[in-house]
């Protein structure tokens, strides 16, 4: 959906790819934005190991029971 509505240049299956593969995808450039949009652990972990180095993280999947959240990641990169 987010690619019909023109607001993503990229959209990633976890179950098919890794996150290599992902990177790949951007020219093997870690992106700055990264909009998660599953709220699934592995989605988010995923999401935050990808992330360029000041980049930021845009929480909007959400999840019916309690996830674990990469914080010692996440803060590593400085993100936002």
């Amino acid at each position: 959906m987010a690619r019909e509505i023109g607001v993503a240049t990229h959209t990633f299956n976890p179950k098919s790819g890794s996150n290599k593969d992902l990177i790949a995808a951007f020219d093997n450039t870690e992106p700055s934005v990264v909009m998660e949009c599953n709220g699934a652990e592995p989605c988010i972990k995923s999401s935050i190991d990808i992330l360029r180095v000041g980049g930021r993280h845009i929480q909007i999947g959400n999840s019916s029971k309690p996830v674990s959240f990469p914080m010692r990641e996440f803060t590593t990169k400085d993100g936002m």
